[in-house]
């Protein structure tokens, strides 16, 4: 390490005693830090008591990029004061995911975006919620006016509706037939 600031607070359980909460290092090239050799830059530090040794949480290379943990859904690493349970966080080699209430929604990887599905196999994936066989609203196209495109999916066949939103006056495509809904 080739310098750094240390940040103490006190200790509630011991009366006039400093503990190490936090440390900004400046990180020399190839040096060990978490288990690893470490690229160049500053990392920022914590640990939950002085015998534990100090994490990195963050670095910030000597390219500038900023370097952060993986995270979770339940605890992404990007997230909101008041609302720790939703963000980004990185899902697996190369993807990167959204969650909100702890529950990943969509991942971003080089295959495509998947929508409700870790499992991508096309540019587009989405995956609607099982509804016990019967139509599940699963993808809804609407412009600002009441013209949409709705995807069902379940039941036996699954379903493509286009036209207006009322039910009067829509296409309906249902196993390999079409026809109206009026």
């Amino acid at each position: 390490i080739l310098g750094g600031i240390k940040f103490k607070g006190n200790d509630t359980n011991t009366p006039g005693a400093n503990r190490l909460a936090a440390s900004i290092k400046a990180i020399a090239e190839g040096e060990w830090v978490n288990g690893g050799n470490a690229s160049a830059g500053l990392g920022f530090f914590t640990r939950v008591s002085e015998s534990d040794a100090p994490l990195e949480r963050l670095r910030i290379n000597s390219s500038g990029r900023v370097l952060a943990l993986d995270g979770s859904a339940g605890s992404p690493v990007y997230s909101f004061i008041g609302d720790e349970d939703t963000g980004l966080f990185r899902s697996a080699a190369n993807a990167i995911s959204i969650s909100t209430g702890g529950t990943e929604q969509v991942r971003v990887n080089s295959t495509g975006v998947g929508i409700g599905t870790t499992s991508i196999s096309t540019p587009l994936e989405i995956q609607a919620g099982s509804s016990g066989g019967s139509l599940t609203n699963a993808v809804l196209i609407k412009d600002s006016g009441f013209n949409n495109i709705l995807l069902q999916s379940g039941g036996a066949d699954g379903a493509i509706f286009v036209g207006s939103a009322g039910v009067l006056g829509r296409t309906r495509i249902q196993g390999g037939e079409i026809g109206s809904t009026t």
